[in-house]
């Protein structure tokens, strides 16, 4: 990764308080893998050759005061958090890890260490809304799958709600309604933060922007 990218991203931890030496990033892949880590594990973020290391889609600590760390664009970023046990997952979701529910990869973990569902808390960052993610077709659509989260609209175009599908995976995993939170900014259309499919529908300059966590002692 170039050093102006790890500079900029050293920056913007320093300017929320967090020290980089003590953040945790992770190299996305479109799955449904979430990784254990400790603060042994702190300080990659700085290291060039050790931030592709944690090849994944979520991280998951016990270890206060360690940042976990990573950048989206489009794509949902989810905070899980037990708030009894103080166990923290920070994760990514898009169409295809919604589709792996990589929520469930992260909660079953939890529950494996002792959580209850009742006592788990979600919060969702910033996504694209079906509003703006839309297909031509679906030919590349498991319409099974999306079922009720996927509509064709007056535009004639086919809009995806991942939002909602991820809310619904909530609720199945038992997780309490008033305990999850989905935000409803737009990342398409809210320039206030990155987008992939912005980028190439308006030829701006691709970006990604921060999504992060941490238990507080």
């Amino acid at each position: 990764m170039p050093a102006e990218v790890t500079a900029s991203r050293s920056k913007y931890l320093a300017s929320q308080g967090i020290d980089p030496t003590k953040a945790v990033v992770i190299s996305l892949v479109h799955g449904n893998l979430v990784v254990e880590v400790t603060k042994d594990d702190a300080g990659n973020l700085l290291n060039q050759d050790q931030q592709d290391v944690i090849t994944a889609d979520g991280l998951i600590t016990s270890s206060p005061n360690l940042a976990l760390f990573m950048v989206v664009a489009d794509c949902i970023p989810i905070v899980v958090y037990d708030t009894r046990l103080k166990i923290l997952a920070l994760v990514h979701a898009g169409r295809k890890g919604v589709e792996l529910n990589i929520l469930s990869s992260a909660v079953k973990q939890m529950v494996q260490k002792g959580s209850k569902p009742e006592d788990i808390i979600i919060k969702t960052g910033p996504a694209i809304a079906p509003e703006s993610y839309v297909f031509d077709n679906t030919t590349e659509i498991d319409t099974d799958f999306w079922a009720g989260n996927l509509a064709y609209e007056s535009d004639k175009k086919y809009h995806m709600d991942t939002k909602n599908k991820l809310f619904e995976q909530a609720l199945e995993l038992g997780i309490a309604k008033n305990n999850i939170t989905i935000s409803a900014i737009d990342t398409f259309t809210n320039k206030n933060y990155f987008s992939h499919r912005r980028s190439l529908a308006t030829g701006e300059k691709e970006a990604r922007f921060a999504a992060y966590a941490m238990i507080k002692n």
